[in-house]
């Protein structure tokens, strides 16, 4: 079986598996990257590949739904 380190990063808004392209990942651990981002290690249940996710900070003037601000739209 690869190590964690020898699996693919996806950076996408909804991760698909890179293996067989499935919108079903399993998270199996986050792990902090200590500059606002987050790394998650996923497993595809459809094909059980594994790959990684990284989630990174919103922008600051993205739309406060997401924990951003929108400047000039008050």
């Amino acid at each position: 079986m690869t190590g964690w380190s020898d699996v693919p990063c996806v950076f996408i808004v909804a991760p698909a598996c890179p293996h067989c392209g499935a919108l079903r990942p399993a998270t199996m651990r986050s792990v902090s990257n200590g500059d606002g981002s987050i790394t998650r290690l996923s497993t595809c249940r459809t094909c059980l590949q594994r790959f990684k996710v990284v989630v990174e900070p919103p922008e600051p003037t993205a739309d406060p739904k997401f924990g951003g601000s929108r400047k000039g739209n008050e």
